[in-house]
């Protein structure tokens, strides 16, 4: 998710394809809570990474 963030950022997809990801993305929620959370703040360190 991060990657396609970037890839966005940069204008290698449109932000067509971005939504649908995103939309995509929240489909496929673990069933555990705990792990989806954890991945939420994963992909936001990635992000901020990516960032700085």
């Amino acid at each position: 998710m991060g990657y396609s963030k970037k890839r966005f950022a940069r204008g290698e997809i449109t932000k067509e394809e971005f939504e649908e990801k995103k939309i995509f993305l929240t489909k496929i929620k673990p069933k555990n809570k705990l792990l989806y959370v954890f991945l939420n703040v994963f992909i936001v360190v990635i992000i901020i990474l990516f960032l700085f």
